[in-house]
């Protein structure tokens, strides 16, 4: 669809030099105009898929501890995820994409608390054993 959408734009370009070399007045091109409302939804959706898998995929990989530490961070940033995914449009939600970032999302939500504990409990545990002495 990008592809399309620069042909279309070429076009226009190329419409609108033809509408002011003959000094006509600028034309409206709904089909134009709906192809690049569909392209600049479906690059929001696919932006948000993306980030919300890198997101994830960090998370995973991160240890533990570091999730305790940035457990705030985490939460506003599935926070903003959820807010931006319950702002598209009804039919781009309905998208596989929109879902399984849906799905990631409730995830990472869900282990939040669960990661917060465990790294509670660790600091706590350390903090009860006392320094370590050689």
């Amino acid at each position: 669809m990008q592809r399309q959408l620069t042909d279309k734009n070429r076009k226009l370009a190329t419409f609108r030099l033809g509408e002011d070399l003959f000094g006509l007045l600028p034309a409206a091109y709904p089909p134009f105009e709906e192809t690049r409302a569909q392209i600049e939804l479906a690059n929001s959706l696919y932006a948000l898929y993306t980030d919300v898998v890198s997101s994830v995929q960090e998370y995973k990989t991160m240890p533990l501890p570091a999730v305790g530490a940035r457990i705030d961070e985490v939460r506003a940033e599935v926070l903003a995820f959820r807010t931006k995914l319950g702002g598209l449009p009804q039919e781009l939600r309905a998208f596989p994409a929109a879902e399984q970032a849906g799905q990631m999302i409730k995830e990472v939500n869900a282990s939040c608390p669960c990661a917060h504990s465990q790294a509670v409990a660790r600091t706590v545990w350390a903090l009860e054993r006392g320094p370590i002495s050689d």
